[in-house]
Formats: C-alpha cells, structure tokens, sequence
C-alpha cells in the first residue's frame, strides 16, 4: 500500500472479527494514505466496498461484495485454479497468483507462500490499471445548456 500511496491511491483496510488488530497493523504501516475502516456489519460493508473505484484482496466475502456491485477487482488466489476464485466479467479483474509457487498434491491450505509470492509490483500495476480503466469509463457529466 505504500507504494499504491505513492501514487496518490488512497485505501482503506477491511476486516473480520478475528482480524481487528492484524488489520489495524497492515493500516498503520501502510502510512497516512491507508485508514483502518470502521467495524461493520455484512450489509454497511457491502454498501461502502460498493463506492470504491477497486478493490484488491483475497478470495473473501468482501471481495464478493465489491465484484457483485461492478467494483473492478484485483484478487490474490492461492493453489486453487484462478477460474474458480475469480470475479466474472463484464466487471473488470486482475487475478494475481504465483503460478509457479504452487505445489502440486499438497492441500491449498498450506500454501499461503503462494499468495506471498505475488511480486509487489504486480499488485501495483493491476490496482493503477483498474483505476485507469475505472476512470476511462466513469459516465461524464453532461452540462446543462
């Protein structure tokens, strides 16, 4: 997020029950571009994630939620096949995934390496380029005459 602040993207971090201070980590680190977002209940989260421009994370409801409500998506997947984790056109996705880091015949739940080996800039570059995309198609506003 540190380099996504670089670039004047501003993020906000989600999160669970379990995952409050984990979250609150991630948001701190990630300098002034990046607010740890409010506890929520399912529905008030859904309706935020659905005013972002994009959304990056995992294969979670969240990342449901922002894909359902036509948020271009970019998502980390793991050992299981992209098709099977992915967002669905028409909305615009990036799947991010190490291929090569995955290992055939053990279980994708001991697999976090492969997440983890998604190489920074890729992550990057798929958020920036969502972004693009986004803003090339957002409805322009029509002057009144």
């Amino acid at each position: 997020m540190k380099r996504l602040d670089a670039r004047g993207v501003r993020a906000a971090v989600f999160w669970g029950p379990d995952d409050a201070e984990y979250a609150a980590a991630i948001a701190k680190d990630a300098g002034g571009g990046c607010i740890l977002a409010p506890k929520t209940t399912l529905p008030e989260m859904m309706a935020t994630l659905g005013r972002f421009p994009a959304f990056i994370g995992t294969n979670t409801a969240a990342m449901h939620m922002a894909w359902m409500q036509g948020v271009p998506t970019a998502v980390f997947t793991g050992p299981a096949e992209p098709r099977t984790d992915a967002p669905l056109a028409p909305v615009p996705f990036r799947v991010l995934r190490a291929g090569a880091a995955v290992r055939a015949g053990v279980s994708k739940r001991h697999q976090p390496e492969v997440v983890a080996a998604v190489p920074v800039e890729e992550a990057v570059d798929a958020v920036l380029g969502l972004l693009e995309e986004s803003w090339l198609h957002k409805p322009k506003p029509s002057s009144a005459s």
